[in-house]
């Protein structure tokens, strides 16, 4: 029972059916275990936000990436004396600045 939960969410999400989805989170048996039923709680109380993400196509996640790219090089570099050098390391990995054909 566990699986088809579990798969059904899957797949609707795959299929952007957002009939299935919100029909799978408010009609389940009760003979889950409680992680499912917490599971399937948490997709009720963000609902709307789930139900959002069905019906437009935005997305944060080029924002979120580069967020973690620049997380990633201040980590690694231990730190910049000036944001000037940050913002050139960040457009060389993002293949945004070539040196090369600058001068």
């Amino acid at each position: 029972m566990i699986c088809q939960i579990y798969q059904g969410i899957i797949k609707a999400i795959d299929a952007r059916d957002k009939d299935k989805f919100l029909n799978i989170i408010h009609h389940h048996s009760q003979d889950i275990s409680k992680y499912m039923k917490k599971a399937l709680r948490t997709f009720r109380n963000m609902e709307q936000y789930i139900v959002n993400s069905f019906d437009y196509e935005y997305s944060n996640g080029i924002t979120e990436g580069m967020n973690n790219l620049i997380k990633q090089i201040k980590h690694t570099a231990c730190g910049y004396r000036k944001f000037k050098h940050l913002k050139a390391r960040v457009m060389l990995i993002k293949g945004l600045l070539n040196p090369i054909k600058a001068q």
